[in-house]
């Protein structure tokens, strides 16, 4: 977004340059021009100015207002144009980042139903269960309450609304449960099969590292083991 600004700004210093240039070019040629160019006919045999000199000066720089005024109209209606064009383009953008925006709370609305069955369906559970490992039907409920509550805040972090800092800080909180290292540990594969671009494999991996930091921490503040580092 910064470079996006900083490269405007010369485009835009430009054409400001660009106008003054031709305002100053115009008028110059209204002011010098008939001298310049009809000069010849200007005069009589004695240099003196003859009588149709100032019909002809007259015709020039009306001609030359006319033309000016032409050029003015036909770049306000380019730059209409290209204005249209931008808000309809930054329009289109918006919208489709909102159905982007609106499809993942969908997405994440039917995910985080299915799993609240599950915990309450133990064939609902059996159809969806993909974690690595043997669990009793208690054990994965509390596996799958677990999983909500991560993919709850991995969302809510995902769309802006939770900073880095405080999702880390929540996922080092979600650590001192044994149950969500359970449902951490035997989710590691599901990880593992996503792209190592995506944002989803990229926390993944700092959590993991949060995971081991926290099992080799020497300390009993477990609270200041691990900082935040950025995803990207």
């Amino acid at each position: 977004m910064l470079e996006d600004v900083k490269g405007k700004r010369p485009r835009r210093l430009a054409i400001w340059v660009g106008g003054a240039a031709l305002v100053v070019l115009i008028v110059a040629a209204v002011l010098w021009g008939p001298w310049i160019l009809d000069d010849p006919y200007l005069r009589d045999k004695n240099g003196n100015l003859s009588s149709s000199a100032g019909t002809v000066i007259t015709g020039f720089r009306t001609s030359l207002v006319a033309l000016a005024a032409a050029a003015i109209a036909g770049t306000g209606v380019w730059f209409t144009h290209r204005t249209l064009e931008h808000t309809r383009e930054k329009d289109r953008r918006q919208q489709k980042d909102q159905d982007v925006d609106r499809y993942g709370q969908l997405v994440h609305d039917h995910d985080i139903d299915l799993l609240l069955k599950a915990v309450e369906n133990d064939d609902v559970a059996d159809a969806i269960d993909t974690y690595d490992g043997s669990f009793s039907s208690e054990e994965r409920r509390r596996i799958i309450v677990a999983d909500v509550q991560y993919r709850n805040a991995f969302f809510a972090y995902s769309i802006g609304v939770m900073p880095w800092d405080e999702f880390y800080g929540r996922v080092r909180t979600m650590l001192q449960n044994h149950w969500f290292r359970e449902y951490w540990h035997a989710s590691r594969h599901q990880r593992a099969s996503l792209p190592e671009t995506s944002l989803e494999s990229q926390v993944g991996r700092r959590v993991d590292d949060l995971d081991r930091m926290l099992d080799e921490a020497d300390v009993d503040e477990w609270w200041v083991v691990g900082e935040a580092p950025e995803t990207g």
